[in-house]
């Protein structure tokens, strides 16, 4: 996982943060960044580094990325910016309990930068922004010692890839009459990259090297009605030189017709190609997918009560898919397919409450059907947080709940169902002040030692895990 903090200096000063944190198999954390502003001038800087054991064998995992941002404010109607980030992290994978692997690994080097210049006259702002995002990985896939599997010695090649997605964004907003503003835009993308085997004899095997240039160019509506109705509607026409263009749509709308209630509603188009990793690295690789389509159509009503202390919001949603890209087995391999047409439809619970002063709630759950099974996306889900923050101390109480989550199997073409529920606590104290202090923190993650696997079968969660560290800002 990639951790990078993108947060701006807005103050005029110093503010500089740290964090360090340690807890179960050797788990460690350190971060530390510093933002300053003079003027028109402004720099953000951020280091992380972070590291575990992990909870099996052949299970190490390190990371380490920086992030560096610089803003100048040219005039009181221009200002440029300029950021840059590089991550280098190392994943040891053990493979599924019931069918270990050895010496898998995975060696990232991974960076991005984009430059902006941005405007705001007022009724009109936008910006150009450039952006290069880039990868290098090396792989070792492992294998399987002692066994009848047809990889039981180790590898006589590493797995190579480089990749790149360079890009130029150029949008404005205009708010030229009363209620109104509408945004102009034009993207351009240029993605691929090159994979091989690099051999232990120091050839090379080529597996794909390839470039796809992507534009689109897109209009966007907002108009303001009688104070309590809003519409919205935009469309986006997208070319992608392999899967050919596609006209993108969207329409929604607010409105309030007291203060505390608010109605919305939305259509819209989804569509998304295949991205590199899909069409031609690793074993689940197809080069014959089709891209993802889908409608979705949302209603939903919010009420505020309580003299706003409590609110909720009952969300409905309907989507008419094609071709959802998934993993599956054929012939007792992976292999990324489409999924052909599907439906889903559910519902969505959102709820806060401001019981006292020091003391609030939330709670999330969502309903989903769908006509066909897929991964990663669960029947019924259920989250609840309480916070309380009596003096300096804050205490927190997470709960989450999955039922009916489909998980890939080892083998076979059936999907495997998953149940779980996990129990999450955090207690921390702060000496001094949000701005300028100390706050210390113990936290714990799946308390009631639940067993359970989201990843796929034979990927066991932990049990128990406890952390503990501090924060200081000065």
């Amino acid at each position: 996982m990639v951790n990078i903090i993108t947060r701006d200096q807005h103050m005029d000063g110093r503010r500089t943060q740290a964090r360090v944190m340690y807890g179960s198999y050797n788990t460690q954390k350190y971060m530390i960044n510093n933002g300053f502003k003079t003027g028109k001038l402004s720099t953000f800087i951020s280091l992380n580094h972070d590291r575990t054991d992990g909870h099996r064998n052949n299970s190490d995992f390190h990371i380490t990325n920086g992030f560096g941002k610089i803003g100048y404010e040219l005039n009181e109607n221009l200002k440029i910016t300029g950021d840059v980030s590089i991550a280098k992290f190392y994943n040891e994978n053990p493979g599924p309990l019931q069918k270990p692997i050895t010496d898998y690994w995975v060696d990232v080097l991974r960076g991005t930068t984009s430059y902006a210049l941005e405007n705001n006259f007022g009724k009109t702002s936008g910006a150009l922004r450039v952006f290069y995002n880039w990868g290098s990985h090396e792989v070792n896939d492992g294998y399987y010692p002692n066994t009848n599997e047809k990889q039981n010695t180790p590898r006589t090649y590493l797995f190579r890839s480089l990749d790149h997605n360079t890009g130029v964004l150029l949008y404005q907003t205009f708010r030229l009459l009363p209620g109104n503003s509408f945004t102009l835009g034009i993207d351009y993308k240029n993605w691929g990259g090159e994979a091989w085997n690099k051999n232990n004899d120091g050839t090379r095997t080529d597996i794909i090297d390839t470039s796809i240039n992507e534009v689109a160019g897109y209009l966007i509506m907002q108009q303001d009605l009688f104070e309590k109705l809003s519409i919205n509607a935009g469309v986006r026409y997208e070319h992608n030189e392999e899967y050919g263009s596609e006209w993108v749509p969207q329409v929604g709308l607010t409105y309030r017709p007291v203060e505390s209630n608010v109605i919305k509603a939305s259509l819209s188009k989804g569509f998304r190609s295949p991205n590199l990793r899909e069409l031609y690295l690793y074993d689940p690789a197809n080069p014959n997918l089709n891209p993802e389509r889908m409608l979705n159509y949302e209603v939903s009503v919010g009420q505020s009560l309580l003299e706003n202390k409590l609110y909720f919001e009952l969300t409905g949603f309907f989507i008419d898919g094609k071709d959802m890209i998934q993993t599956g087995m054929v012939d007792g391999k992976p292999l990324n397919m489409n999924t052909g047409s599907f439906i889903n439809k559910g519902i969505e619970l959102e709820a806060h409450y401001h019981i006292l002063q020091n003391l609030s709630v939330n709670m999330n759950y969502s309903y989903l059907h769908t006509d066909k099974e897929l991964v990663a996306a669960p029947k019924n889900k259920f989250v609840a947080n309480a916070t309380y923050k009596p003096g300096r101390f804050t205490i927190n109480m997470n709960v989450q709940s999955i039922n009916g989550l489909y998980i890939s199997p080892i083998s076979g073409s059936d999907l495997l169902k998953e149940d779980c529920t996990t129990l999450n606590a955090k207690v921390s104290y702060l000496f001094g002040t949000r701005d300028k202090g100390l706050n210390v923190f113990l936290k714990g993650e799946n308390l009631t030692a639940t067993r359970y696997q989201v990843i796929g079968e034979g990927y066991w969660m932990p049990k128990a895990i406890f952390m503990g560290g501090f924060d200081i800002t000065f």
